[in-house]
């Protein structure tokens, strides 16, 4: 009887110091209380800009959302972040958000949402480009192959960003201007009424990319009209 006794006493030793560095194990997890997460930005998209990108998503999980963290690397490794107010409304509505005089490169952005006491979401990561003068400087303005009979004829433009032309003529009849805008499919432009030996001046759009939200103009182009129309 006496050994069991023992027996019974040992076992409870054992099982008592087994469940005491389980809890030394979980006691920092314990101690932390319950992690409360707030709904994520969600279908993410990025809008390239002239200086500057959109960012814009839903919030399909949660109404808690009142703030929207967004943080980043610029191109040359240097940090910054902005805060946005965000006031919820329908849950398929989406949220834009406008960062201005961003440096042109390559951005990585970092994104959470947060309730009123400062809770957070997951952090969601995606990149975009913000496009500044480098590009703008790389612009060529679509050239002309001839005019004559009152058309311009247009040299092709190998380049999917190039949208058209904006065209101003001087007028014949009353010393004005005619403005037109040249899709760039048209191979040729009626410039009707024009004034012999009057100035032309075109310059060319371009869109960097679809997700675009600026168009990029080159410089005006100037030319003399034809004497004879």
């Amino acid at each position: 009887m006496k050994r069991i006794y023992q027996f019974i006493v040992i076992m409870f030793t054992i099982l008592f110091s087994s469940c005491s560095g389980m809890m030394d194990d979980i006691k920092p997890y314990l101690d932390e209380g319950e992690t409360i997460y707030v709904g994520k930005l969600d279908s993410i998209r990025i809008f390239s800009g002239y200086n500057r990108i959109q960012i814009e998503g839903m919030m399909p999980y949660g109404t808690t959302q009142v703030k929207c963290a967004i943080s980043w690397n610029n191109p040359f490794g240097e940090k910054g972040s902005k805060e946005f107010d965000v006031v919820r409304g329908d849950f398929n509505e989406v949220y834009q958000f406008m960062l201005e005089n961003l440096v042109e490169g390559q951005y990585d952005f970092t994104i959470v949402t947060k309730d009123s006491h400062n809770h957070s979401s997951i952090k969601v990561e995606i990149g975009g480009y913000s496009y500044g003068d480098v590009y703008q400087n790389m612009l060529v303005n679509r050239p002309i192959d001839k005019i004559e009979s009152g058309m311009i004829q247009w040299k092709d433009m190998n380049n999917d960003e190039v949208q058209g032309c904006n065209l101003e003529y001087e007028l014949d009849n009353d010393g004005g201007f005619r403005q037109l805008y040249v899709p760039i499919k048209d191979q040729s432009t009626s410039i009707d009424g024009y004034k012999p030996n009057g100035i032309l001046y075109w310059n060319t759009v371009y869109l960097p990319d679809s997700t675009a939200i600026d168009k990029f103009y080159t410089e005006k182009a100037t030319l003399s009209l034809p004497a004879n129309p």
